[in-house]
């Protein structure tokens, strides 16, 4: 699954930062360990050229089961800027005629909506901030 994104590509990983650095835009990484598995040094060559990236990407699935996992897990995390992962979706007949993974889907956003975020210390995010932060040459 992810030798297919585009930043595994060493071919197109190039034309990915020049637009990031075009754009003005930080850019979605993949994890260290995919990191490895593509062959390049993706997420210094980001770093060398100043585009802004989060520090580590989770999938949801890998901090627990349940909110109490979750909150934990992140609490454990160091101080960064974490992009956690998942695949969300509203319960519809929708959602459950076009995705035979609805379920975990459902699940991944009842989940998410019962963390207590407010005592978690975190500053939830999209990734206007670090366009901010790009733009203004404070990365």
């Amino acid at each position: 699954m992810h030798g297919e994104a585009i930043e595994a590509k060493a071919e197109f990983f190039d034309v990915y930062l020049e637009l990031a650095e075009d754009f003005g835009l930080p850019v979605r990484l993949l994890g260290e360990d995919a990191q490895r598995l593509s062959g390049f040094p993706l997420r210094e060559l980001a770093a060398e050229r100043g585009v802004p990236f989060a520090d580590a990407t989770i999938p949801l699935g890998r901090l627990g089961q349940s909110a109490t996992d979750v909150e934990a897990s992140i609490r454990a995390l160091p101080p960064g800027v974490y992009e956690i992962t998942c695949r969300v979706a509203i319960d519809s007949d929708e959602i459950r005629g076009i995705s035979p993974d609805w379920r975990s889907r459902t699940d991944a956003y009842a989940l998410l909506r019962q963390l207590d975020w407010a005592k978690l210390n975190v500053a939830r995010m999209n990734y206007r901030p670090l366009v901010r932060l790009m733009r203004e040459g404070a990365f």
